[in-house]
């Protein structure tokens, strides 16, 4: 039992180390602008306590006029000052056990483990993967991640990576759809930006018929080079293209009331595939700063004036 809260100690110290460490690599020279940035998920809150009386029950104890609220003691200007008080008597409410499975998006182990795992792990939520899929109707889904939240204290995030084009975990398979969706590219080049916005849309209304409330895209890397290994799973064109690119998605996917994840930061580059090895990036942080970091910081300002979880 010690080996294993110091396993979960020693974890959750280096993904705390690794998000402060993102942090600062996004706000770096960008003193004035830290309370934003930081404030990347601030619409997911509301989904995290999705259960009907939880709500209720905290909502009943919420007074702005408590001088030891947290929301008292911040700037009304600060996105997450209208989710303090909810968040401060849902936490006084958690064990540290609870507090800290709900770091962890966990790679989602089937349905009877991940029932034992919700009632003695509280993670946070789970990442469907393609074999998830397989063999499955749209209700065999839909009907087992209903199950799982129905264990859990705090709704739980499902997520899966449906970017399209080569990454599909969803629509590889025709009991979800008749064909993969398409990448951003083709899309693009078939449509224009309306025809990416319409898909994203589709995507959406699919993922969360079955119980999925997050996708794992955009993509927003900066690949010059054709022939390497993230390119085909980019938008293809310049940072600042790019930067409209995800502005547009993210509002599209926030007014759809779906989780979006921006990836990959701080940037993939042209690098070799880090799935099968280690990339070292040699270039210098200046590139980053006018070339990789401007997508990123575009859907952070989307998400911070679109946010769904304040509808």
């Amino acid at each position: 039992m010690k080996n294993k809260k110091k396993r979960v100690f020693l974890i959750s110290l280096i993904l705390l180390i690794a998000m402060f460490s993102g942090y600062l690599l996004l706000s770096k020279k960008s003193p004035s602008n830290n309370t934003k940035e930081i404030s990347d998920t601030s619409f997911v809150q509301e989904s995290l306590v999705s259960k009907e009386t939880k709500d209720q029950d905290i909502s009943n104890h919420v007074t702005s006029e408590n001088p030891n609220s947290l929301a008292s003691v911040k700037q009304s200007s600060d996105i997450f000052s209208m989710y303090y008080d909810k968040a401060e008597i849902l936490l006084e409410s958690m064990t540290l056990e609870e507090k800290v499975g709900q770091m962890f998006l966990a790679r989602y182990p089937g349905s009877s483990e991940a029932i034992r795992e919700i009632q003695s792990e509280n993670p946070g939520g789970y990442i469907l993967f393609g074999k998830d899929f397989a063999n499955k109707t749209k209700e065999d889904i839909k009907v087992e991640l209903e199950s799982n939240q129905s264990h859990s204290k705090i709704g739980l995030i499902f997520g899966v990576d449906e970017e399209g084009g080569l990454v599909t975990r969803v629509s590889s398979y025709l009991n979800f759809r008749d064909s993969k969706f398409k990448s951003p590219q083709d899309l693009f080049n078939i449509g224009g930006m309306q025809a990416i916005l319409n898909d994203s849309k589709e995507k959406s209304a699919l993922l969360k018929s079955l119980g999925l409330n997050m996708n794992l895209t955009p993509v927003v890397d900066i690949a010059t080079n054709s022939s390497s290994f993230i390119y085909d799973r980019t938008y293809g064109k310049s940072p600042e293209d790019t930067s409209i690119y995800t502005s547009e998605l993210i509002k599209t996917m926030n007014s759809d009331k779906i989780i979006s994840s921006i990836k990959h930061f701080p940037g993939y580059g042209d690098n070799v595939d880090t799935h099968t090895g280690i990339a070292i990036d040699n270039r210098d942080y200046s590139i980053f700063e006018t070339s990789d970091f401007l997508p990123f910081k575009s859907g952070i300002e989307a998400r911070l004036s679109n946010s769904f979880g304040k509808s």
